[in-house]
């Protein structure tokens, strides 16, 4: 039934933005679920590789029966086939950087580093597609970084682990960059099912060489890892079909929130006063880029949560 009445649908409205943001904080729990599968899988000693393999397979495996129906069949087909093969291989790369820094660092540290992904876009933005970035965006990018330095401790406590988290959150910007043009053209259930598709091919082949037998305990995570990513994926996809990403996008740092809880019920760590300030003020940094650029006309385009 078609509702014509405009009060009726405003309320309508209301309840969908309510919704998308439950779906957001479904997605951001079930992103951060994958990271402890992945702490699990690492402390059985399974190769960071094996893990990514992992989490692509049993995302793809998990999802694929949604796009053999007749409905969704068609879905399957994009229309910018190379750009989500470009994306896939990033998240591949993305995943597996993260993965073997999450293996030596705690949830929370290695969360809040990958963080500084939202302020890396604003640089490769304006580098790349020639966006103009004004003087008090770049100031929220230096604060930004500085919350980062400040998270790896320049002083004495660094570890190397850390560069790995770094080097993810690049990915992450990436990624987000290239998810932002297929999305013009592309469904968002295309997206989904090409996301893990370069990863599962290329971790596979490296499975020739590198496989460890998994033991009954490690195929369960395995299966867990990849599909609570997927199932993160598909909230994400039904959030912003249901509210507006410039609604969201605050929402996404909740990843920052799940992964201290993680941290201290599943593993018994504590985030220090150090990562909590250096995490607030990246948080800070990134929600300010997202009212200046929802101010500016550019909502939603700030972050979006880590790509499990």
């Amino acid at each position: 039934m078609v509702d014509t009445d405009p009060g009726s649908r405003s309320g309508y409205a209301r309840r969908a933005d309510a919704s998308g943001i439950l779906l957001m904080l479904g997605a951001t729990f079930f992103f951060v679920s994958t990271n402890v599968f992945v702490k699990f899988l690492v402390a059985e000693d399974m190769n960071v590789f094996q893990v990514t393999w992992g989490r692509m397979v049993f995302h793809w495996i998990a999802f694929l029966p949604l796009f053999l129906l007749p409905r969704y069949r068609k879905r399957a087909r994009p229309n910018r086939p190379r750009l989500q093969l470009l994306r896939s291989a990033i998240l591949y790369g993305t995943n597996s950087l993260f993965f073997a820094g999450l293996s030596f660092l705690t949830l929370a540290t290695a969360a809040s580093i990958m963080y500084a992904g939202p302020l890396i876009v604003v640089i490769l933005s304006f580098l790349f597609l020639g966006e103009k970035v004004g003087p008090r965006r770049w100031a929220a990018v230096t604060l930004g970084f500085a919350g980062v330095l400040i998270i790896m401790r320049p002083d004495g406590a660094f570890q190397w682990a850390m560069l790995l988290s770094l080097g993810a959150s690049v990915g992450f910007a990436l990624y987000q960059l290239i998810t932002r043009a297929v999305a013009a053209d592309d469904d968002p259930l295309t997206t989904m099912f090409w996301t893990p598709v370069v990863g599962m091919a290329v971790a596979s082949v490296l499975m020739l060489f590198l496989w460890q037998s998994p033991t009954p305990l490690a195929w369960l995570w395995l299966a867990c890892c990849g599909v609570t990513a997927g199932a993160g994926q598909f909230l994400l996809i039904i959030a912003f079909s249901r509210s507006e990403a410039s609604l969201l996008a605050p929402f996404t740092y909740t990843i920052l929130v799940w992964a201290a809880l993680a941290g201290i019920v599943v593993f018994g760590n504590y985030p220090d006063a150090v990562t909590v300030v250096g995490a607030g003020i990246v948080v800070l940094a990134g929600l300010y880029i997202w009212a200046r650029e929802r101010q500016i006309g550019g909502a939603g385009r700030g972050g979006g949560p880590a790509p499990s």
